[in-house]
């Protein structure tokens, strides 16, 4: 069984380019506040990736320095804004099967954007890509699964800062 939490960025600059918007320091405070509740709700990941874009990768290491500090925030291209979840589920399954990632066991934390996050959990829970899950920024969701699969995850919670 794996439990797979699946988070969007803290607050960010609204500056172009994307690729470089950073966080405000609103952000950075939402970040620190959603470690310490995923630490008290013991939702500690052993293995962490994030988009490629500024924000979702200062989210991660925030959260990693946090609760979780010998852990090295691995980056996923496939995790970008508009990105396709099945696209995401591939790469996770081949990142799996060569041994870069566990995917069986452990705490799995996914860091990225508005709307990959919210396709990707309805897709890990319903089945289909219709976005019934709403993430504000710095959101958690915290699945369980035996298999990272379309359908196949259980929502155990939904964390708010």
């Amino acid at each position: 069984m794996i439990q797979l939490l699946i988070m969007r960025h803290g607050d960010a600059v609204m500056t172009l380019p994307d690729d470089e918007r950073a966080l405000t320091p609103q952000g950075v405070q939402q970040v620190q506040q959603q470690a310490s509740q995923l630490l008290q709700t013991q939702f500690i990941p052993d293995q962490i990736i994030a988009s490629p874009l500024q924000r979702a990768q200062q989210t991660a290491e925030l959260v990693a320095q946090a609760i979780a500090p010998e852990v090295r925030v691995n980056t996923l291209d496939s995790l970008t804004p508009n990105d396709s979840p099945q696209v995401v589920l591939q790469t996770l399954d081949a990142k799996a099967k060569s041994g870069e990632l566990m995917l069986d066991t452990g705490c799995l934390l996914v860091v990225s954007h508005l709307p990959l996050v919210a396709v990707l959990t309805s897709l890990l829970v319903e089945g289909h890509q219709q976005r019934t899950f709403t993430y504000m920024t710095a959101d958690v969701v915290a699945l369980e699964a035996e298999v990272i699969a379309a359908g196949c995850c259980r929502l155990l919670k939904q964390l708010r800062v």
